[in-house]
């Protein structure tokens, strides 16, 4: 999806992957509308970045997210 945005956008895909990372809405909406077209019957709705390991991982639910730790 990262690499969607970056191409459509002309915008570099560190750029894209650290704006997603830092949460900004635009470049956010963007990335889950490529993502939902690259997936279309993904459950998944929510995603946090872990830092230390520099993944993410992906919920079907908030609850999820939250009863999964701190983010």
């Amino acid at each position: 999806a990262f690499k969607a945005v970056a191409n459509q956008t002309g915008t570099p895909y560190p750029t894209v992957f650290h704006r997603f990372v830092d949460a900004e809405p635009e470049c956010n909406e963007l990335v889950w509308k490529a993502f939902y077209r690259l997936f279309p019957h993904s459950p998944y709705h929510y995603v946090t970045f872990c830092h230390d390991c520099r993944s993410f991982d992906l919920y079907e639910t908030e609850q999820d997210m939250l009863r999964d730790g701190p983010v």
